[in-house]
């Protein structure tokens, strides 16, 4: 087993000691330090399509004995993928040794080693003696500011000064240190400010710049571009410099030959996503103060006022381990490692008719809750219709991937949004990409750290058929129906996957969307992307024909949920928690106000205002501008608190839960 590794470490330790020999000599042993890095790969949709359906085991086993084998070793065990990860002292600890160990515990997996396997080794050029000049300037002087350029053999340093006067102080000070030093291994000198002169230093990190500016780009992927006023298509993918774009559509021969003519001088994003969602926040917060289009007509008063906010009666009882409430929820739980802090959020929710505010810190399972609430509010009502939203497509698709599991079918959640801006984890519930599976049978989706290489990618369809076959009864069916039924199953044709996905839409419950997406119409009255998708599940598309004989959809349906669950809410503004709070009978908001609140800077504003005020020439303009900044000056202090530390400061210990236990590595809680 261990021959095609030793194979492998022979011909590495020659590369290694050949590239280790011409570094030492070059830069001196001492000055060298290296760095390896093994990666190994293998075939997953192989193993997954061909090898297993192969053997008889049961994964469930499988995997209880992988965790009960390793619980006290130094590995990562993913069973969402399939993969065990083993970490070892390659300097200090022979492979052979770890694997031996390893097999010890788990003999019944069998560990082998790939041929031509990638290794990584980094050097690392550090001029040390420049070493000694840096500490003693940051010795003597605290306050200086060194910057190394090893490569050249540079050591830029300055200091900062309040005077002329104290300026030739330092200066005589510094050269006074420096003239300590051999003058035959350095050449320095101090640069000259001229009298009545001061000098001043901008420093740009380029490397910092270029990472914020690529983080950007990244951002603006699934974006539309145009050209003036002009579409020009969607941003595809990123692996900058490089940007593709998808510019198919009814626009393309026109942009075709218009990039082809090359007398493009730069395009630019699309900004009327932004402008839509600012319509959206500011008809959504007018529906609010009216009180109309409301699906809980008390919103308008709970959500300025939390206090008025229907209470639960008898909450002590009903969070009480004793209690018929608490026993029922302990029973039927999803996550068996939810805790006590969460168990009494969680019942909170449930009980709750308007408003439900939980405190979740980072670290405290704060998805994995969110999971548990969408699963007991549909377990007690099968015909719950909920909305998980957030902020970030992270969040949402963080959460969502929770409700995972390998019991039931109960919860049938769909994602809405561009697949381009979903997470790996959010993809498997799209609409797109079910429909996908259907016409293709296979789910392959793109990935942007990858470049071209695409990833196997289980669908939720998919957890669907396999979850059937593991309740299918054995001892209900012989052999020969049973091997032509998991046949079936594995390899679904079309008919049979259309099935599947027909009933999943059918029996949906859970919708997943950002904050930002939620809408009926946009200003032209046309439907969002998000109506379009939710009338798929929910409503109805009719077909309807022009005055000029050209067809289009008319897409009807009553926005509409049970339960809308808000996450990241505390660094939301109240128009923005007022976003999707407006099509929810009831609504569970879950922050931290101990975090961030809405980033806002005072200077900023008074400048803005500022700006528009110079640009400005109408004196009844100018007036509210100027009344405004006003305002904003006055009430900064009252702005920069949080909505949701607003709410849960008035709200009723019956409708607020904290999730106040810590997760660690190892697994033990800790009380924050």
């Amino acid at each position: 087993m261990l021959s095609s590794y030793n194979e492998e470490r022979w011909d590495f330790s020659l590369k290694y000691s050949r590239l280790k020999k011409f570094f030492d000599s070059f830069f001196g042993a001492e000055n060298i330090r290296s760095e390896m890095k093994f990666i190994y790969s293998y075939d997953l949709m192989k193993y997954d399509n061909e090898f297993l359906p192969n053997q008889n085991y049961s994964k469930d086993e499988f995997w209880e004995k992988i965790y009960t084998s390793f619980v006290d070793e130094n590995m990562t065990i993913s069973e969402n993928s399939d993969s065990i990860g083993i970490d070892f002292n390659w300097q200090n600890e022979e492979i052979e040794s770890a694997i031996s160990r390893i097999i010890n515990k788990c003999p019944f997996i069998n560990f082998s080693f790939y041929k031509n396997h990638r290794c990584n080794i980094d050097f690392k050029i550090k001029d040390l003696s420049l070493d000694e000049v840096e500490n003693l300037l940051r010795e003597k002087f605290p306050s200086i500011q060194t910057r190394r350029n090893d490569r050249e053999g540079n050591l830029y340093f300055y200091q900062e000064y309040q005077t002329q006067e104290q300026s030739i102080i330092i200066r005589d000070m510094i050269n006074s240190e420096l003239d300590e030093f051999d003058i035959n291994a350095f050449d320095f000198g101090l640069y000259e400010i001229p009298n009545n002169k001061e000098k001043y230093i901008i420093t740009i990190d380029n490397q910092s710049k270029r990472e914020s500016l690529v983080a950007a780009v990244k951002e603006l992927r699934g974006a539309n571009f145009c050209i003036g006023k002009n579409d020009f298509g969607k941003l595809f993918r990123v692996n900058y410099p490089e940007m593709i774009f998808d510019i198919s559509g009814d626009n393309f021969e026109q942009t075709k030959q218009v990039f082809e003519s090359k007398i493009i001088n730069s395009i630019e994003p699309n900004l009327t996503g932004d402008i839509e969602k600012i319509n959206r926040l500011k008809k959504s917060l007018g529906n609010i103060l009216s009180g109309k289009n409301l699906q809980n007509p008390n919103l308008k008063d709970f959500i300025f006022d939390a206090e008025k906010a229907t209470k639960i009666d008898d909450i002590d009882y009903h969070t009480n381990v004793s209690s018929g409430t608490y026993q029922d929820l302990d029973c039927h739980l999803l996550n068996k490692n939810i805790n006590a802090s969460q168990k009494q959020a969680i019942i909170k929710t449930l009980l709750a008719k308007d408003l439900a505010l939980i405190q979740g810190p980072p670290g405290t399972g704060k998805s994995t809750a969110i999971a548990e609430i969408i699963w007991q509010h549909i377990r007690k009502n099968p015909k719950e219709r909920i909305l998980l939203t957030s902020e970030t497509n992270l969040a949402v698709d963080n959460a969502i991937d929770r409700i995972v599991n390998k019991w039931h079918n109960l919860v049938k959640p769909i994602r809405i949004g561009d697949e381009e801006k979903l997470e790996m984890e959010g993809r498997q519930f799209s609409l797109d990409v079910m429909k996908r599976w259907v016409e293709n049978g296979n789910v392959e989706i793109e990935n942007d750290e990858q470049d071209e290489e695409l990833l196997p990618q289980k669908l939720i369809l998919q957890n669907w058929i396999e979850n059937i076959q593991r309740r299918i009864d054995r001892n209900e069916i012989d052999d020969v129906r049973f091997e032509l039924w998991k046949n079936l199953l594995n390899n679904p044709p079309k008919q049979i996957r259309n099935i599947f996905f027909e009933n999943y839409i059918k029996n949906c419950n859970v919708i997943g969307a950002t904050c930002s997406s939620i809408g009926e119409r946009n200003t032209r009255n046309n439907p969002t992307s998000f109506f379009k998708s939710y009338c798929e599940v929910f409503g109805k598309i009719n077909k309807q024909t022009n005055k000029n004989g050209s067809q289009y959809s008319d897409y009807k349906g009553n926005l509409v949920f049970t339960t809308v669950i808000q996450d990241e809410s505390s660094k939301a503004t109240p128009a923005e928690l007022s976003l999707p709070l407006v099509y929810g009978k009831k609504n569970i908001v879950i922050g931290d106000h101990r975090q961030l609140p809405p980033l806002l800077d005072k200077e900023e504003f008074m400048l803005s205002f500022d700006f528009l005020l110079d640009r400005t020439e109408n004196d009844a303009d100018r007036k509210k501008i100027l009344h405004l900044k006003s305002f904003v000056n006055k009430h900064f202090k009252e702005m920069e608190i949080s909505h949701f530390e607003r709410l849960f400061d008035k709200i009723d210990d019956s409708l607020k839960g904290k999730f106040n236990l810590q997760s660690l590595l190892s697994g033990k809680p800790e009380y924050l």
